[in-house]
Protein backbone atom coordinates (compact mmCIF):
# COMPACT_ATOMS: atom_id res chain seq x y z
CA UNK A 1 0.00 0.00 0.00
CA UNK A 2 1.23 3.48 -0.92
CA UNK A 3 -0.33 6.50 0.83
CA UNK A 4 0.30 9.94 -0.64
CA UNK A 5 -0.92 13.53 -0.73
CA UNK A 6 -1.69 15.31 -4.03
CA UNK A 7 2.05 15.37 -4.74
CA UNK A 8 1.57 12.11 -6.69
CA UNK A 9 -1.52 13.35 -8.52
CA UNK A 10 0.42 13.96 -11.76
CA UNK A 11 3.52 12.69 -13.48
CA UNK A 12 4.02 9.39 -11.63
CA UNK A 13 3.50 5.85 -12.96
CA UNK A 14 2.18 3.53 -10.26
CA UNK A 15 0.42 1.04 -12.53
CA UNK A 16 3.00 -1.72 -12.69
CA UNK A 17 2.04 -3.30 -9.37
CA UNK A 18 -1.05 -1.30 -8.26
CA UNK A 19 -4.64 -2.29 -9.01
CA UNK A 20 -6.76 -0.14 -6.67
CA UNK A 21 -7.22 3.60 -5.97
CA UNK A 22 -8.73 4.99 -2.77
CA UNK A 23 -9.59 8.71 -2.84
CA UNK A 24 -9.27 9.99 0.71
CA UNK A 25 -10.65 13.46 -0.08
CA UNK A 26 -12.33 14.60 -3.30
CA UNK A 27 -12.01 17.53 -5.68
CA UNK A 28 -14.83 19.20 -7.63
CA UNK A 29 -12.80 19.08 -10.86
CA UNK A 30 -13.39 15.84 -12.81
CA UNK A 31 -10.08 16.15 -14.65
CA UNK A 32 -8.22 16.23 -11.30
CA UNK A 33 -10.01 13.06 -10.17
CA UNK A 34 -9.12 11.40 -13.47
CA UNK A 35 -5.50 12.47 -13.04
CA UNK A 36 -5.34 10.71 -9.67
CA UNK A 37 -6.91 7.52 -10.98
CA UNK A 38 -4.71 7.74 -14.08
CA UNK A 39 -1.62 6.96 -12.01
CA UNK A 40 -2.88 3.34 -11.97
CA UNK A 41 -5.26 3.24 -14.97
CA UNK A 42 -2.62 3.03 -17.71
CA UNK A 43 -1.68 0.90 -20.68
CA UNK A 44 0.29 -2.12 -19.56
CA UNK A 45 -1.02 -1.89 -16.01
CA UNK A 46 -1.39 -4.82 -13.64
CA UNK A 47 -5.15 -4.73 -14.23
CA UNK A 48 -4.79 -4.84 -18.02
CA UNK A 49 -2.26 -7.64 -17.90
CA UNK A 50 -4.63 -9.72 -15.77
CA UNK A 51 -7.62 -9.00 -18.04
CA UNK A 52 -5.90 -9.70 -21.37
CA UNK A 53 -7.43 -12.79 -22.95
CA UNK A 54 -10.41 -13.02 -20.59
CA UNK A 55 -13.74 -12.82 -22.47
CA UNK A 56 -15.92 -11.89 -19.48
CA UNK A 57 -13.95 -10.64 -16.47
CA UNK A 58 -15.54 -10.63 -13.03
CA UNK A 59 -16.48 -7.29 -11.47
CA UNK A 60 -13.71 -7.55 -8.89
CA UNK A 61 -11.10 -7.99 -11.63
CA UNK A 62 -11.63 -4.52 -13.08
CA UNK A 63 -9.72 -1.49 -11.79
CA UNK A 64 -11.21 -0.70 -8.37
CA UNK A 65 -11.70 2.99 -7.44
CA UNK A 66 -13.10 3.82 -3.99
CA UNK A 67 -14.47 7.04 -2.47
CA UNK A 68 -14.73 6.43 1.30
CA UNK A 69 -17.23 8.67 3.11
CA UNK A 70 -19.63 8.73 6.05
CA UNK A 71 -23.06 7.63 4.84
CA UNK A 72 -25.16 9.74 7.25
CA UNK A 73 -23.38 13.05 6.65
CA UNK A 74 -23.14 15.65 3.88
CA UNK A 75 -20.16 13.68 2.53
CA UNK A 76 -22.53 11.27 0.79
CA UNK A 77 -24.02 14.19 -1.16
CA UNK A 78 -20.56 15.46 -2.08
CA UNK A 79 -19.48 12.05 -3.38
CA UNK A 80 -22.71 11.63 -5.38
CA UNK A 81 -22.18 15.06 -6.96
CA UNK A 82 -18.58 14.19 -7.88
CA UNK A 83 -19.61 10.85 -9.41
CA UNK A 84 -22.24 12.57 -11.54
CA UNK A 85 -19.70 15.14 -12.70
CA UNK A 86 -17.22 12.36 -13.56
CA UNK A 87 -19.87 10.59 -15.65
CA UNK A 88 -20.70 13.81 -17.47
CA UNK A 89 -17.00 14.51 -18.01
CA UNK A 90 -16.59 11.13 -19.71
CA UNK A 91 -19.64 11.77 -21.88
CA UNK A 92 -18.43 15.17 -23.01
CA UNK A 93 -14.97 13.98 -24.06
CA UNK A 94 -16.51 11.08 -25.99
CA UNK A 95 -19.22 10.93 -28.60
CA UNK A 96 -22.12 11.32 -26.17
CA UNK A 97 -24.34 14.24 -25.28
CA UNK A 98 -23.98 15.50 -21.75
CA UNK A 99 -26.27 17.90 -19.97
CA UNK A 100 -25.53 21.16 -18.21
CA UNK A 101 -26.62 20.06 -14.73
CA UNK A 102 -24.54 19.60 -11.60
CA UNK A 103 -22.00 22.29 -12.53
CA UNK A 104 -21.80 24.07 -9.18
CA UNK A 105 -20.15 23.08 -5.94
CA UNK A 106 -23.00 24.33 -3.74
CA UNK A 107 -25.18 21.55 -2.26
CA UNK A 108 -28.76 22.05 -1.14
CA UNK A 109 -28.63 19.68 1.83
CA UNK A 110 -32.25 20.29 2.85
CA UNK A 111 -33.47 19.06 -0.52
CA UNK A 112 -30.86 16.47 -1.47
CA UNK A 113 -30.99 14.68 1.89
CA UNK A 114 -34.62 13.82 1.13
CA UNK A 115 -33.87 12.31 -2.28
CA UNK A 116 -33.57 8.59 -2.82
CA UNK A 117 -29.85 7.79 -2.56
CA UNK A 118 -29.55 5.39 -5.45
CA UNK A 119 -26.13 4.31 -6.64
CA UNK A 120 -24.46 6.46 -9.31
CA UNK A 121 -23.54 3.97 -12.02
CA UNK A 122 -20.52 4.69 -14.25
CA UNK A 123 -20.86 4.57 -18.05
CA UNK A 124 -20.70 1.00 -19.33
CA UNK A 125 -19.78 -0.39 -22.73
CA UNK A 126 -17.26 0.79 -25.26
CA UNK A 127 -16.82 4.57 -25.46
CA UNK A 128 -16.56 6.12 -28.91
CA UNK A 129 -14.09 8.94 -29.47
CA UNK A 130 -15.51 12.36 -30.25
CA UNK A 131 -12.56 12.84 -32.64
CA UNK A 132 -12.74 9.88 -35.04
CA UNK A 133 -10.02 9.18 -37.62
CA UNK A 134 -11.72 9.05 -41.02
CA UNK A 135 -10.53 6.32 -43.43
CA UNK A 136 -9.47 8.86 -46.05
CA UNK A 137 -7.02 10.48 -43.67
CA UNK A 138 -4.84 7.37 -43.72
CA UNK A 139 -4.51 7.30 -47.52
CA UNK A 140 -2.20 9.22 -49.81
CA UNK A 141 0.38 11.88 -49.04
CA UNK A 142 -0.61 15.06 -47.22
CA UNK A 143 1.44 18.11 -48.13
CA UNK A 144 1.48 21.67 -46.74
CA UNK A 145 -1.28 22.86 -49.11
CA UNK A 146 -3.63 20.04 -48.11
CA UNK A 147 -3.05 20.71 -44.43
CA UNK A 148 -3.86 24.39 -44.95
CA UNK A 149 -7.12 23.59 -46.71
CA UNK A 150 -8.16 21.14 -43.98
CA UNK A 151 -7.48 23.72 -41.24
CA UNK A 152 -9.56 26.35 -43.06
CA UNK A 153 -12.50 23.99 -43.47
CA UNK A 154 -12.17 23.00 -39.83
CA UNK A 155 -12.34 26.63 -38.68
CA UNK A 156 -15.47 27.25 -40.76
CA UNK A 157 -17.10 24.15 -39.28
CA UNK A 158 -16.24 25.24 -35.74
CA UNK A 159 -17.51 28.79 -36.27
CA UNK A 160 -20.76 27.52 -37.80
CA UNK A 161 -21.50 25.51 -34.67
CA UNK A 162 -20.52 28.43 -32.41
CA UNK A 163 -22.96 30.74 -34.26
CA UNK A 164 -25.77 28.23 -33.71
CA UNK A 165 -25.06 28.22 -29.96
CA UNK A 166 -24.79 32.02 -30.02
CA UNK A 167 -28.24 32.43 -31.61
CA UNK A 168 -29.74 30.07 -29.03
CA UNK A 169 -28.24 32.15 -26.21
CA UNK A 170 -29.61 35.39 -27.74
CA UNK A 171 -33.09 33.84 -27.73
CA UNK A 172 -32.83 32.91 -24.03
CA UNK A 173 -31.13 35.97 -22.53
CA UNK A 174 -31.37 39.76 -22.78
CA UNK A 175 -28.28 40.16 -24.94
CA UNK A 176 -27.77 42.66 -27.79
CA UNK A 177 -25.57 41.40 -30.60
CA UNK A 178 -22.79 43.76 -31.62
CA UNK A 179 -21.33 43.48 -35.10
CA UNK A 180 -17.60 42.80 -35.24
CA UNK A 181 -15.13 43.32 -38.05
CA UNK A 182 -13.37 40.15 -36.92
CA UNK A 183 -15.50 37.25 -38.20
CA UNK A 184 -13.80 34.89 -35.72
CA UNK A 185 -15.16 36.82 -32.76
CA UNK A 186 -18.74 37.34 -31.49
CA UNK A 187 -19.57 40.37 -29.36
CA UNK A 188 -22.58 41.37 -27.33
CA UNK A 189 -24.00 43.49 -24.53
CA UNK A 190 -25.56 41.43 -21.75
CA UNK A 191 -28.21 42.96 -19.52
CA UNK A 192 -27.38 42.05 -15.93
CA UNK A 193 -29.10 42.37 -12.59
CA UNK A 194 -26.56 42.59 -9.78
CA UNK A 195 -24.07 39.95 -10.97
CA UNK A 196 -26.29 37.65 -13.05
CA UNK A 197 -27.43 37.58 -16.67
CA UNK A 198 -31.05 38.58 -17.13
CA UNK A 199 -33.23 36.11 -19.02
CA UNK A 200 -35.67 37.39 -21.63
CA UNK A 201 -38.65 36.01 -19.72
CA UNK A 202 -37.61 37.71 -16.46
CA UNK A 203 -40.08 40.14 -14.92
CA UNK A 204 -37.29 41.93 -13.07
CA UNK A 205 -35.57 45.01 -14.55
CA UNK A 206 -31.88 44.98 -15.34
CA UNK A 207 -29.41 47.14 -13.45
CA UNK A 208 -26.87 47.62 -16.22
CA UNK A 209 -25.17 46.23 -19.33
CA UNK A 210 -21.83 44.46 -19.62
CA UNK A 211 -20.02 44.08 -22.89
CA UNK A 212 -18.38 40.73 -23.62
CA UNK A 213 -16.90 38.74 -26.47
CA UNK A 214 -16.42 35.08 -27.28
CA UNK A 215 -13.91 33.54 -29.67
CA UNK A 216 -12.30 30.22 -30.53
CA UNK A 217 -8.66 29.78 -29.58
CA UNK A 218 -6.17 26.97 -29.92
CA UNK A 219 -4.51 25.55 -26.82
CA UNK A 220 -0.89 26.35 -26.08
CA UNK A 221 -0.04 22.66 -26.57
CA UNK A 222 -1.82 20.22 -28.86
CA UNK A 223 -4.49 20.91 -31.46
CA UNK A 224 -7.60 21.12 -29.24
CA UNK A 225 -9.90 24.15 -29.51
CA UNK A 226 -10.95 26.37 -26.62
CA UNK A 227 -14.04 28.56 -26.40
CA UNK A 228 -13.02 31.74 -24.61
CA UNK A 229 -15.19 34.50 -23.15
CA UNK A 230 -13.81 37.88 -22.11
CA UNK A 231 -15.50 40.80 -20.33
CA UNK A 232 -13.86 44.16 -19.67
CA UNK A 233 -13.69 45.57 -16.13
CA UNK A 234 -11.81 48.86 -16.61
CA UNK A 235 -8.49 50.69 -16.30
CA UNK A 236 -6.79 50.61 -12.91
CA UNK A 237 -3.46 51.79 -11.51
CA UNK A 238 -1.98 48.66 -9.98
CA UNK A 239 0.83 50.58 -8.33
CA UNK A 240 -1.62 50.82 -5.43
CA UNK A 241 -1.20 47.85 -3.14
CA UNK A 242 -4.85 47.81 -2.03
CA UNK A 243 -6.01 47.28 -5.63
CA UNK A 244 -3.56 44.41 -6.12
CA UNK A 245 -4.84 42.79 -2.92
CA UNK A 246 -8.44 43.25 -4.10
CA UNK A 247 -7.70 41.55 -7.43
CA UNK A 248 -5.98 38.67 -5.62
CA UNK A 249 -9.00 38.16 -3.36
CA UNK A 250 -11.32 38.33 -6.37
CA UNK A 251 -9.37 35.65 -8.21
CA UNK A 252 -9.47 33.44 -5.13
CA UNK A 253 -13.24 33.87 -4.86
CA UNK A 254 -14.07 33.51 -8.58
CA UNK A 255 -12.25 30.20 -9.03
CA UNK A 256 -13.49 29.08 -12.46
CA UNK A 257 -12.70 32.32 -14.31
CA UNK A 258 -9.48 34.34 -14.44
CA UNK A 259 -8.76 37.97 -13.59
CA UNK A 260 -6.35 39.14 -16.30
CA UNK A 261 -4.11 42.23 -16.36
CA UNK A 262 -2.69 43.76 -19.54
CA UNK A 263 -0.33 46.72 -19.42
CA UNK A 264 0.22 49.01 -22.40
CA UNK A 265 3.78 50.24 -22.81
CA UNK A 266 2.64 53.86 -23.27
CA UNK A 267 -0.01 53.86 -20.54
CA UNK A 268 0.30 54.31 -16.80
CA UNK A 269 -2.76 52.17 -16.01
CA UNK A 270 -3.54 48.49 -16.46
CA UNK A 271 -6.42 47.01 -18.43
CA UNK A 272 -8.38 44.57 -16.24
CA UNK A 273 -10.55 41.85 -17.78
CA UNK A 274 -12.22 38.66 -16.62
CA UNK A 275 -11.79 35.63 -18.87
CA UNK A 276 -13.02 32.05 -18.89
CA UNK A 277 -12.73 29.16 -21.31
CA UNK A 278 -13.81 25.58 -21.91
CA UNK A 279 -12.99 22.80 -24.43
CA UNK A 280 -14.99 23.22 -27.65
CA UNK A 281 -16.07 20.65 -30.23
CA UNK A 282 -19.11 20.70 -32.56
CA UNK A 283 -20.12 17.16 -31.60
CA UNK A 284 -20.23 17.73 -27.84
CA UNK A 285 -20.38 21.44 -26.91
CA UNK A 286 -23.94 22.56 -26.20
CA UNK A 287 -25.77 25.88 -25.82
CA UNK A 288 -26.03 25.45 -22.06
CA UNK A 289 -22.24 25.36 -21.74
CA UNK A 290 -21.81 28.60 -23.71
CA UNK A 291 -24.51 30.27 -21.60
CA UNK A 292 -22.86 29.09 -18.38
CA UNK A 293 -19.44 30.33 -19.55
CA UNK A 294 -20.80 33.76 -20.47
CA UNK A 295 -22.81 33.97 -17.24
CA UNK A 296 -19.78 33.18 -15.10
CA UNK A 297 -17.49 35.59 -16.94
CA UNK A 298 -19.89 38.53 -17.25
CA UNK A 299 -21.16 38.05 -13.71
CA UNK A 300 -17.63 38.06 -12.27
CA UNK A 301 -16.69 41.14 -14.33
CA UNK A 302 -19.81 42.99 -13.15
CA UNK A 303 -19.08 42.02 -9.55
CA UNK A 304 -15.46 43.16 -9.78
CA UNK A 305 -16.39 46.43 -11.48
CA UNK A 306 -19.08 47.10 -8.89
CA UNK A 307 -16.51 46.64 -6.13
CA UNK A 308 -13.53 48.48 -7.60
CA UNK A 309 -15.20 51.05 -9.86
CA UNK A 310 -18.67 51.77 -8.41
CA UNK A 311 -19.11 54.97 -10.44
CA UNK A 312 -18.82 53.04 -13.72
CA UNK A 313 -20.64 49.83 -12.80
CA UNK A 314 -24.17 50.96 -13.67
CA UNK A 315 -25.78 52.18 -16.87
Amino acid sequence: MLASTDVLQEGEDLHTFCRRVVHYGITWTPSAMEQRTGRVDRIGSLVQRNLDGKPEPEDAEWLQVHYPHLQDTVEVLQVRRVLRRLNRFLELIHNKKGDAKENGSRIDTAREMLEVLEDIKPPVGRLESAFPVLPGWLQGTVGPDAVKRDVTLGQEHLMAHLRILWCTMLDDYSIRHRRSADTRMLRGFALVRQNELLRRDSELPGTGEKEFEVELRSQAAGDATLLRCRSHVGQLDLKKDDLVDALYRAQRDFGLVKVCVRREATDTTDDITVEGDLPFHPETTQAGELELLVSRTVGAAARLQRKLMPDESEG
